[in-house]
């Protein structure tokens, strides 16, 4: 991990500290801050805030503490104020914000804002990215405080695909789960990564380590107390993890048992239907061919309610099948198409299930609604929440144009 100035008030020291763990710990760039505000440099009242919070630490009250003298036109107060926002400690992230205040803070005079501002012109959080910039606020504040800057990543991360598939499927050399690698390496006066040297128990680990590190990691590079870019050494430590595992199918669920048609609908419910609807079922088969989840989407409440219950009860499969022939939970859609009123006696018609599923688009669903698309498609994904329906679930589109359909009164 790059090292901190010993002279960081040691409150914002900690946070920093606990946000590039957190960072490094899933293995990405972290959306870092330089915080090098001198605990004498902050007016007394934000002294105080500091001084509570560490006494007592409590990030939100932290926050309002700071943010109070802020709205008050302390702009020492500013920067603590920019940098819970940045990091989102004891209120939501908001970059823009955080940019906000650190410019206003800048403009002002203080020039330990410089630094702080450099973090979204760095990252293009909150600002338009601009490399050139902050790399000159960076030394704008190292010469005018004397005070040396360390190298800040501002690309690269490694994801969990970039585990070596050899390794993870090897029987013997590897942990699985939370392997650590240490790498050390340089960062030049250039912000490029050079003499990666990595530490661990997995060859093929350390190696793909350093060779991530090397080709995608970029920084802004050190400063001394001139302004001047310099090398600076780096230790960090890396937490490998595979990526989980995908579904192994070599044949979807299929039905064996059950059905659902409109002569079947309850006789009080079927009064109250006239139309024709397309009804969607999401389902999740488990091992012994049982439903053991649906949601369904394509017809009024009382309608997709009964098809749920109807399935779950009396719908049976044969379980799909993993590629090894184990029978395994899949999911798997039904889209049933039912008449009622004048078209009850028509066919109803099944499509054919499949894990995962690609089912058709209800009929009439691109024909123009007489309501605006805007408040009928605000209305339409609102009722499929109600329902259950996530966005990438299976059914979750043809939900929503069912819904629709149903409000724009086409039948």
């Amino acid at each position: 991990m790059a090292k901190s100035s010993s002279i960081i008030s040691g409150v914002i020291a900690l946070l920093l500290f606990q946000q590039h763990s957190a960072a490094q710990a899933q293995n990405r760039a972290p959306e870092w801050y330089e915080l090098p505000v001198f605990f004498q440099d902050f007016s007394a009242d934000a002294q105080k805030c500091v001084q509570a919070q560490t006494q007592a630490p409590a990030l939100r009250e932290f926050f309002l503490c700071a943010k109070r003298l802020s709205d008050a036109g302390d702009r020492t107060a500013d920067t603590i104020v920019a940098e819970l926002l940045w990091l989102g400690l004891g209120t939501s992230v908001n970059y823009k914000a955080a940019a906000d205040l650190w410019e206003r803070s800048y403009n002002s005079g203080f020039i330990n804002a410089a630094a702080g501002l450099s973090a979204p012109y760095a990252t293009g959080y909150g600002r338009p990215r601009d490399l050139i910039k902050a790399q000159a606020l960076r030394r704008e504040w190292a010469i005018r405080k004397r005070n040396p800057a360390n190298a800040r990543q501002i690309q690269g991360q490694i994801r969990p695909e970039d585990y070596p598939r050899e390794c993870s499927l090897a029987i013997f050399g590897c942990k699985y789960v939370g392997e650590k690698i240490a790498a050390e390496y340089t960062v030049d006066d250039q912000g490029n990564v050079s003499a990666c040297s990595a530490k661990g128990e997995n060859a093929k680990l350390k190696e793909v380590t350093c060779n991530i590190i090397s080709s995608r990691f970029k920084f802004l590079p050190a400063l001394d107390t001139q302004g001047r870019a310099v090398s600076y050494p780096i230790i960090q430590n890396i937490i490998w993890n595979p990526p989980p595992p995908q579904p192994d199918f070599s044949a979807p669920a299929r039905l064996n048992t059950g059905a659902i048609n409109s002569n079947m609908v309850p006789v009080k419910l079927a009064r109250e239907l006239n139309g024709e609807y397309n009804v969607v079922l999401a389902l999740k088969v488990d091992i012994l061919g049982k439903v053991s989840a649906c949601k369904t989407s394509g017809g009024p409440y009382q309608l997709t309610r009964w098809v749920c219950q109807t399935a779950m009860k009396s719908f049976r499969f044969e379980p799909a099948k993993s590629s090894s022939g184990r029978d395994i939970e899949s999911n798997a859609t039904l889209n049933y198409q039912l008449s009622f009123g004048r078209k009850q006696n028509e066919p109803s018609a099944t499509l054919p299930v499949s894990a995962p599923p690609t089912v058709a688009a209800p009929k009439q669903a691109t024909q123009e609604p007489t309501k605006p698309v805007d408040a009928n498609l605000e209305t339409a994904i609102e009722r499929c929440r109600r329902i259950g329906f996530k966005e990438s679930e299976p059914g979750y589109r043809e939900c929503v144009l069912e819904q629709i359909r149903l409000l724009s009164n086409v039948r």
